[in-house]
């Protein structure tokens, strides 16, 4: 009885935790469409923003959807929902630009890590002690989401006679050594009360305090348990001038946490790159036989995942993860082409987006007009990893010289395992390792011959019904020529490999 009690006692919490989280939810969208009939339209994303936060796993794909409608229309050039003419436009701008400012005074962009209070030497002619802290401070991913957001959207607007568009506070760059802050720490006792200010300390990212001659009295509060570390007062400093940074409700995090993810930084989806379409010469004269002849295709625009698939993501799609070399960051493997089409298509349906494939098996189709995720063709896969019109004619997808260590993971510096995404050199187009890490599957299926007789425009590969699938770039366990932009690949469409994964592309809508 007491067992079922228990049960009874400990589902009953957790259903009014969930009540209260998506009550919570519900409030935070509510208020995000405030914002938005008031066309204060930064604080509405940073509504819909705390919204994925607060429910980080796809109930929150209202939020998401909102959040990536809103942001769509800013970073076309807009301030905002609604069409503009070029006056309407710089007023538009300009009080965008304030509203920004305003909102960032009032919800404090960075996040702060502290480390545990640690107590200093005693002073017993003074019956007093002295006690050190440092914290460190980075933006916070809400800042990191929504700053590029209104930067990207402002310089696709500007014209060079506007005037005054942007407040001289605004907070544009965060880089380190660029602007400075003054940061005060104070310890809060279990009463609720302020045992100890530590004082100002400015910096760039890192601070550090020492305290001394604390009173005894104080001291034995201190080495108790159930006091707490807070934010008491931020500075912006650019300057003589110093703004205040609204601090209530700023957590601080130990140097070992991280905050919650919302569901746009979890699935990551939004690390892709434009790819602006093109004519290009794909294969290579000196290559493998399949790579031959060389032939002009031209693709149109698409989006392409900055990085392969990591696992973090999949898991966030598919709820498992299937890898052999297990972390977030690495890529996702061991999935076989089939695998690949169903996260597409349930990502896509995740995002509200259409979905491209249909049908089962070797008769799977893909409507390349739809706007959801799919896989490269192999045109579009060689293209990117050239990097597309910005090519310089690499060997490797890489924008510098030729050194496979450079820019790829491979059999002479991978030891013989996967690693995290992004962590070598990209090429032109900041995508990252195209070459190396992981194979990465195509859509086409493979035929030796295909370039003898592939299309010239968009080719999407041999139409028969072919099992054999490409898949490009080499991985961590092959030599250094197999990882270049034109070596192909292929693979039976059920095949698992811990050397095999993928990226993914969209197509882009023709205007």
């Amino acid at each position: 009885m007491k067992r079922i009690l228990s049960v009874f006692f400990t589902l009953l919490i957790s259903a009014v935790s969930i009540f209260a989280q998506s009550a919570r939810y519900e409030e935070l969208m509510e208020e995000g469409r405030t914002f938005e009939s008031e066309k204060k339209w930064v604080h509405a994303l940073g509504a819909y923003y705390d919204a994925m936060v607060e429910e980080p796993t796809q109930k929150s794909k209202s939020a998401y959807d909102a959040f990536l409608n809103l942001a769509a229309e800013i970073k076309s050039g807009k301030p905002g929902y609604g069409t503009f003419d070029e006056f309407d436009s710089y007023d538009g701008w300009k009080e965008l630009a304030a509203e920004y400012e305003e909102f960032w005074r009032e919800n404090c962009p960075h996040y702060f890590k502290v480390g545990e209070i640690e107590k200093g030497a005693l002073d017993v002619a003074t019956r007093t002690g002295s006690y050190k802290v440092s914290a460190i401070m980075e933006l916070s991913e809400k800042y990191s989401e929504i700053q590029p957001i209104i930067l990207e959207g402002y310089k696709k607007a500007w014209k060079d006679y506007w005037t005054d568009c942007y407040p001289d506070i605004l907070p544009i760059s965060d880089e380190p050594g660029e602007r400075f802050y003054a940061l005060t720490l104070h310890v809060i006792g279990r009463d609720g009360k302020e045992l100890l200010d530590f004082g100002e300390q400015s910096g760039d990212t890192a601070f550090e305090w020492n305290v001394h001659r604390v009173p005894r009295t104080v001291i034995k509060k201190l080495d108790s348990e159930g006091n707490e570390i807070k934010v008491k007062k931020l500075f912006w400093i650019d300057g003589e001038k110093r703004t205040e940074a609204n601090t209530s409700g700023v957590k601080l995090y130990k140097m070992d946490e991280d905050p919650p993810p919302s569901y746009i930084s979890k699935v990551g989806i939004r690390d892709m790159i434009m790819v602006e379409g093109g004519t290009f010469k794909m294969g290579n004269i000196s290559g493998d036989f399949d790579e031959k002849p060389v032939h002009e295709v031209t693709v149109s625009s698409f989006l392409i995942g900055k990085y392969e698939v990591t696992q973090a993501q999949w898991i966030a799609v598919m709820g498992d993860n299937p890898s052999k070399n297990q972390g977030e960051k690495l890529p996702v493997e061991n999935i076989t082409w089939y695998d690949a089409i169903e996260y597409c298509n349930k990502l896509s349906e995740a995002e509200g987006l259409e979905k491209c494939y249909a049908g089962k098996g070797r008769n799977i189709r893909c409507d390349f007009t739809k706007n959801g995720y799919r896989l490269p063709t192999e045109a579009e896969w060689e293209y990117a990893a050239r990097g597309g019109k910005k090519s310089t004619g690499r060997f490797l997808s890489g924008g510098g010289e030729d050194d496979a260590s450079e820019i790829a993971w491979y059999s002479g510096n991978s030891k013989k395992t996967t690693h995290e995404v992004g962590a070598k050199k990209p090429n032109e187009l900041e995508i990252f390792d195209m070459s190396g890490n992981v194979w990465e599957w195509c859509w086409d299926r493979y035929s030796k011959d295909y370039y003898k007789e592939s299309f010239d425009f968009n080719p999407t590969g041999p139409q028969s019904n072919i099992a054999s699938v490409v898949n490009r770039g080499g991985s961590y366990r092959d030599f250094n020529y197999v990882c270049s932009v034109s070596y192909r690949n292929s693979d039976f469409a059920n095949t698992k490999k811990a050397t095999l994964g993928f990226r993914l592309v969209r197509t882009v809508e023709e205007k």
